[in-house]
């Protein structure tokens, strides 16, 4: 419905964001980047006012990834909290400005009212497995 608003980019928010546009994007830091890539729930580990951190999630289970537990999903769209979610790859993080991921956020299906977003004990897990996967980065951030 809209894209995000500078204010509402924060550790636990959720979003659609165009995998693509983050891709290309020069001005965005890919670290394990994606043979394809497509429209798919993002969720932001940090923000810190200009730049922020966003990590890809999926609904495909492999034994490697990281649960996103039902307890942790709040708000958003009925596929957001009744879909079984995981992280991605902790090795694969996207970092740049703001203004990059509100613009990666056109499709998004929801608005400032139903925002989707991950309980603080969720961000922490992603962010610890982050953290885990960091020696497997190819685009040189550490976090």
């Amino acid at each position: 419905m809209t894209q995000l608003t500078a204010e509402e980019i924060k550790a636990g928010t959720v979003s659609h964001l165009d995998q693509t546009d983050l891709t290309n994007d020069p001005e965005v830091l890919d670290t394990y980047p994606q043979r394809f890539t497509e429209l798919r729930p993002f969720v932001c580990v940090a923000a810190d006012g200009e730049i922020c951190t966003w990590a890809p999630l999926s609904s495909t289970a492999r034994p490697e990834r990281v649960k996103i537990l039902d307890a942790w999903r709040l708000g958003g769209l009925d596929m957001w909290r009744d879909r079984v979610c995981y992280l991605n790859d902790g090795a694969n993080i996207y970092v740049g400005p703001i203004t990059s991921f509100i613009s990666a956020s056109r499709h998004e299906l929801t608005d400032h009212t139903n925002r989707a977003s991950m309980a603080p004990e969720g961000v922490a897990a992603v962010n610890a497995e982050i953290e885990k996967q960091k020696r497997r980065r190819v685009n040189g951030r550490e976090s």
